[in-house]
């Protein structure tokens, strides 16, 4: 008896060890962005004025690990709130003002969550995750990143060359294309509280290429299927 205990008890170890997540990382970002221009719409100098500034902190955390060889994830959580900066400071916001443009609240959204498996020289991605092609991509330079729901498909078996096909159901950020439920107003390239809509009319089709025989030339070729732009 004891000996099969004993042996379920290593069963059960060998189990958990199988199905432990290596590489677990965690990292994260706190930032705060302040923009202002000198003019308020009415032709009047405001450099640093309240109405003509906009102001966002954002915290972000990401987890990524390995389930198990070739089989990763990866998750992500944005924060974002002016901090009350619009009392005083600021009339506006990148990422968390409403579509009318007249309220401002702290707004929380995973950001990124998908999983991704390599097969030989194939990799696939599926769930939401930032994007870098020629028109549909994350916009780096704010407070903090656009990401898309989407499906992506790599191969490296040519020397030098990556070849990529990838589908994008939903945004939630202004891109070309943009999405469905964004907001317009001001300075926002973010959905209203950071919230996804279908890309375009219906989702968008892309397939590409990435040379890099002649270095350090790096020459690229795409097409996109996108509907009602």
């Amino acid at each position: 008896m004891k000996l099969v205990k004993m042996s379920l008890a290593c069963a059960m170890l060998m189990s958990a060890s199988a199905f432990a997540i290596d590489n677990l990382k965690v990292t994260g970002n706190l930032e705060l962005y302040y923009n202002t221009d000198n003019l308020d719409g009415q032709g009047k100098d405001g450099l640093f004025d309240r109405e003509t500034s906009i102001g966002d902190t954002a915290l972000r955390l990401n987890v990524t690990g390995d389930i198990m060889e070739n089989l990763s994830f990866g998750i992500g959580g944005d924060i974002v709130s002016t901090l009350g900066l619009e009392r005083e400071i600021v009339t506006g916001s990148w990422a968390n003002r409403d579509k009318t443009g007249n309220k401002i609240d702290d707004a929380v959204w995973i950001g990124e969550l998908w999983m991704e498996g390599k097969v030989a020289k194939t990799t696939a991605k599926v769930g939401r995750m930032e994007l870098d092609t020629p028109f549909i991509f994350s916009e780096k330079w704010s407070v903090v990143p656009n990401t898309f729901t989407a499906a992506v498909l790599t191969n490296t078996d040519i020397a030098d060359t990556t070849l990529i096909g990838a589908y994008v159901g939903q945004g939630n950020g202004l891109n070309v294309g943009g999405s469905a439920n964004s907001s317009t107003a001001g300075w926002d390239y973010m959905a209203s509280g950071g919230s996804f809509g279908t890309f375009a009319a219906d989702g968008a089709y892309t397939v590409g290429a990435i040379n890099n025989s002649f270095k350090p030339l790096v020459a690229q070729a795409w097409y996109f299927d996108v509907k009602d732009m």
